[in-house]
């Protein structure tokens, strides 16, 4: 299966139960800064919509982005990011979603883990 210019990935990020919320936002835009160094074409923060009993409207989630991809390739180096971004705290973990096809990285990464990646890298991006 190739990707498709323009394909967006849902990438979202756990930085742990100890992470209040002024570090998750400064965590995010750091990963988001990192993403967008990437040959991406975009990568933008999903919106909420606004809790039940709140004021209406919707609300950037600071731990789900979009990334859109400009070709297949730069999949592979978007996991590579995140797998980085993972090893920087013992309880974070990423979920990565690709139309209905998940991969979830999280804790150390051994060869189990790495083969995984490799799996899901290689239906997705052809290697």
């Amino acid at each position: 299966m190739s990707l498709i210019p323009g394909e967006r990935v849902d990438v979202d990020i756990d930085a742990g139960p100890d992470v209040d919320r002024g570090e998750l936002a400064r965590l995010s835009r750091r990963l988001r800064s990192e993403l967008l160094d990437l040959d991406v074409a975009g990568v933008d923060y999903a919106a909420d919509d606004a809790p039940s009993g709140t004021k209406s409207g919707t609300t950037v989630s600071l731990g789900t982005m979009i990334v859109t991809l400009s070709d297949s390739a730069v999949l592979a180096a978007v996991v590579g990011v995140l797998r980085s971004w993972v090893r920087g705290g013992s309880a974070r973990k990423v979920t990565i979603q690709l139309g209905k096809d998940k991969l979830e990285i999280k804790g150390t990464l051994g060869d189990r883990e790495a083969g995984l990646i490799a799996k899901w890298l290689d239906q997705h991006a052809g290697g």
